[in-house]
């Protein structure tokens, strides 16, 4: 077959490359691998007084499904938390759910095409032979029962509704060709609904019996543990599974395909044009090895930024264009992509074409590959900064799933450093030379949504491939770059701290001359990083109506004309040569600044945050050109199923007035350059009392000198405080039915429960999450485990802070045929909220409340977003630093005082019915 299209080289390459690493490189040391007699591997890993977390990986999937089997292997995940020899039915989620894990974060189960992994993440050693005893019954002891088998086919049946409303997509269209082309097998892991709806249960367990082996089998365990003992515990636990005869597949991968592929896009996507790089397999076994990763994850990032740049700067007619990497298959593959309105395919590709041979024949700048190496250099050197057990043991599993040695920090320190240092211009621009030159390179054609694939869509495709081919073997076009970038701005002057008082334990509250408020969360182990919340009250809510639109695109707006004096391309370069990153954000009742930095260049991103706050600018002709690609987007989703049924539920829920009402793409087309800044004038320059986060390693002495330098010296316009604002809902109709969903055979349903707010207290944010958690266990023991109606509902508390009402969400997606009997077992539901709560869900509530948020007690960035939050509106930091504090100060009765109140007279039940879409 005449292949269509290649990436040609268009000059003499020579046929070896030059080694910067040559090294082999040991294994982490920190990890001890031990292979039972019976050929179950096991790999230990021992952190002292941390919690403990398992991982128990089958390598099997859908690729070892017989043709009668499809979807077993998933299915069979499913029953691993329906009964086994030690935990009867459901008790495993249960017993592991009174200790405290909430399932999805901390008990969860995934399968692929190739294998099959269980995680638990356990808060100290305490359970670990009970958790053993779950692995060992997942491994052989599964019961199996048809009565399980049975009551399991509606809940995968649900999964398989939900993933018929992303399939669509062009991702997951793309990732199902090339697992067609790279296995042997079944690559449809959900199965389908005939092979479900038909589950064999003996079939099941022939597919039970022949795959889950011990030689197929690893055991990852990471945390507080004795290896002595734990391994002792494992034999016994583990010794008597015996090894079965069984053909192992794994990696049976088939030659890499590059004939050209065109698929339809999702109806919320844009047409695209992507580059799949030929993977290949990366064993980090050897210093060369970790010279190629690095190579391949410079280059990606170094063409994303130019390729984005070059996008801003000529003002190419494209939606998005990006570079990067990440395992496909198991192996890492590198892509290119482009999106762009239908109408601007030929320009886009073009765009694309031109820029790729610029790189290749020209190369990156020095100040470009600069920027990239420290970049680089700074995320190897502090990848597992702040890692806790379960991140440990995430690695060795992705590791052990993609054939590839584990790294101890110290040696990706040592060899980040190395390679940065030997790594100049010339090497650099090499390896850009012959990624770009070789030819096993796989282009994908994304068409627009209702594009039909017939011949002279082909004719048409073929023609794009060939143009951009010649594009591309033309000779690239010199650029002028910059070598050199001036030096940041400082602030003009400066200010005072006021006051400053302990609030928590290595928490202090600082008042500036000024009068912004600034906590510092000083967290002596937290690495190196440090995270910064910047804002204030306000929002949307806080604007009039005919700058809410503006408000919305302001961001992209001032970003795009830069900061500082430096255009945004330079903006972007100086940040990323000084590791760090600022973003504006806008929510309904806040508005403010993110940003993160290393301890060393925190006056990098206090400076730039006070130019943000004092002197941003926003060029009107930039703001155009943001303009047109941000009412494009909103277009394309206003037209999308997606969009119909956001605006179909907002406008029937809420009032124009309302800030969570939705605006029209034209709407966003009248809005004016003069708006865009008036709106950002009243959010960032008007202090509606300002308040700035900081949590990292980083004491009050040295934090002091920087706030006074650029923070005290923010001078904003005083306003009080905002009042409590309404959400504006529609009452006149509350039972809403629009037809937008999903196509096939789904209804959505959601419930929603209104009632009032009294100014939100500390106390309230515990009690609402801990009534949505209840609910939520109360919906998947009705909806899914009792009925087999749906796969994941859930419940949630929406009460944003300041506002006049809350509402308790009931979000479920069912049959079509089964809507009348789901919406009855809702309703129930729905209703219990006024029957109160057990001892065993308020103390289970409470443990699996206190575990998540223990969960983020050593993540700075965490502490730092939850610290915002809280105190913004007046909330007590103790209750971010000691959570368990106000947990235990909670009571049965309080908690069912305020859940009995959404049932009560005075609150508005909404039902919304979402059903499939005609279209």
């Amino acid at each position: 077959m005449k292949r269509l299209f290649v990436l040609l080289p268009v000059f003499f390459m020579t046929a070896c490359n030059t080694t910067l690493l040559n090294d082999p490189i040991a294994p982490d040391t920190s990890w001890q691998h031990t292979t039972l007699d019976n050929g179950l591997n096991v790999h230990l890993q021992q952190q002292n007084g941390s919690p403990v977390s398992l991982r128990l990986l089958v390598h099997t999937g859908s690729i070892d499904e017989d043709e009668d089997q499809k979807g077993y292997a998933h299915f069979l995940e499913h029953m691993a938390f329906n009964g086994s020899d030690n935990f009867p039915k459901n008790d495993v989620i249960q017993l592991f759910g009174d200790a405290g894990l909430n399932f999805g974060q901390h008990l969860n189960a995934y399968t692929y095409h190739d294998w099959t992994f269980y995680k638990l993440d356990l808060p100290d050693n305490s359970h670990l032979p009970r958790a053993l005893d779950w692995f060992k019954d997942i491994a052989s002891g599964l019961t199996l029962s048809p009565q399980e088998v049975n009551a399991e086919k509606g809940v995968v049946l649900g999964e398989l509704r939900r993933q018929e409303a992303t399939v669509g997509s062009i991702n997951f269209k793309a990732h199902i060709a090339l697992a067609e082309d790279a296995y042997e097998g079944n690559v449809n892991v959900l199965g389908s609904r005939e092979s479900i709806t038909n589950i064999s249960t003996e079939r099941l367990q022939d597919y039970y019996q022949a795959n889950y082996t011990p030689n197929r089998t690893e055991l990852v365990i990471s945390g507080d543990i004795d290896k002595a003992n734990i391994e002792t515990l494992i034999r016994s636990t583990f010794g008597s599974w015996a090894n079965q005869e069984n053909t192992y597949r794994k990696d049976q991968l088939a030659q890499f395909n590059t004939e050209p592929l065109t698929l339809n896009a999702a109806d919320s996507e844009f047409p695209s044009f992507t580059l799949i790089f030929k993977p290949e397999q990366n064993a980090l076994t050897e210093g060369v090895h970790f010279e190629q990763y690095a190579n391949q994850v410079m280059l990606a990032n170094a063409i994303n930024t130019r390729l984005n740049d070059r996008a801003l700067d000529t003002q190419a007619p494209v939606q998005s264009v990006s570079s990067s990497t990440a395992y496909w298959l198991g192996l890492p593959q590198l892509t290119i992509s482009v999106a762009f309105e239908p109408n601007n395919r030929d320009a886009a590709m073009t765009f694309l074409a031109r820029e790729l041979a610029t790189l290749r024949d020209h190369g990156l700048s020095s100040l470009e590959i600069d920027a990239q190496e420290t970049a680089f250099a700074n995320s190897e050197q502090n990848m597992k900064e702040n890692w806790a057990a379960r991140d440990f043991a995430d690695e060795k599993l992705n590791n052990l799933i993609n054939s590839t040695q584990t790294l101890s920090q110290a040696q990706r320190t040592e060899l980040s450093k190395r390679y940065v240092t030997l790594a100049d211009k010339e090497y650099f621009n090499k390896q850009l030379r012959l990624l770009l030159g070789k030819k096993d390179v796989k282009p994908i054609t994304g068409l627009a949504f209702n594009q039909a694939l017939d011949g002279n869509t082909n004719k048409q495709v073929a023609a794009n491939l060939k143009a951009f081919n010649d594009t591309f073997q033309a000779k690239g076009q010199r650029l002028i770059l910059p070598d050199a970038i001036d030096a940041f701005p400082q602030p003009e002057t400066k200010g005072d701290i006021t006051a400053m008082v302990s609030v928590a334990p290595d928490t202090t509250k600082f008042t500036l001359s000024n009068n912004v408020t600034v906590y510092l969360r000083h967290m002596p182990d937290a690495g190196d990083t440090v995270y910064l919340y910047a804002g204030s009250q306000g929002g949307i809510a806080s604007l009039p109506q005919t700058l809410r639109p503006a408000a919305y695109m302001s961001p992209g707006a001032y970003a795009l004309t830069g900061l500082g004096g430096m255009s945004s391309t330079d903006f972007n370069r100086f940040m990323v040569k000084n590791k760090s990153y600022l973003e504006p954000m806008i929510d309904e009742n806040r508005h403010g600044i993110y940003g993160e930095a290393p301890r060393e260049s925190l006056p990098v991103l206090l400076a730039a945050l006070h130019q943000a706050y004092q002197h941003a600018t926003v060029d009107a002709a930039k703001f155009e050109q943001h303009k047109a690609t941000f009412v494009a987007n909103q277009t394309q989703f206003h037209n999308s199923l997606d969009g119909k049924s956001f605006f179909a539920f907002n406008n029937s829920f809420y009032t124009p007035l309302s800030p969570r009402y939705g605006f029209k793409p034209e709407e966003y087309q009248s809005v004016s350059v003069e708006q865009v800044r008036d709106a950002y004038q009243q959010l960032f320059q008007v202090n509606r009392g300002l308040t700035i986060v900081i949590a990292g390693n980083l004491s009050e002495d040295e934090l002091m000198p920087l706030a006074r330098t650029y923070l005290a010296g923010i001078k904003l316009d005083e306003k009080g405080l905002n009042p409590k604002y309404d959400l504006d809902l529609k009452t006149s109709k509350t039972e809403i039915v629009y037809a937008f969903g999903p196509r096939g055979n789904n209804v959505e349903f959601v419930t929603a429960l209104v009632n009032s707010a009294p100014a939100k207290t500390t106390r309230d944010r515990f009690i609402a999450d801990m009534a949505g958690r209840i609910m939520t266990q109360r919906l998947l023991e009705n909806i899914r485990e009792d009925a087999s109606l749906d796969y994941s509902p859930y419940s949630f508390v929406m009460w944003p802070d300041g506002a006049k009402q809350q509402m308790f969400m009931f979000v479920s997606n069912v049959s079509l045929l089964k809507r009348e009997q789901a919406k009855e077992r809702i309703g129930q539901v729905v209703d219990s909220l006024g029957d109160g709560i057990t001892e065993q869900e308020f103390s289970s509530t409470v443990a699996q409340l206190s575990q998540a948020l223990e969960d983020g007690l050593p993540l700075p960035k965490e502490q730092a977003r939850m610290m915002f939050n809280y105190v913004l509106y007046g909330s007590d930091p103790v209750a971010v630093t000691n959570p368990d504090s106000m947990l235990e100060a909670i009571t049965k009765e309080e908690l069912e005082s305020y859940m009995s109140g959404f049932v009560s007279k005075n609150a508005i039940r909404y039902q919304i019915t979402n059903l499939p879409s005609a279209n």
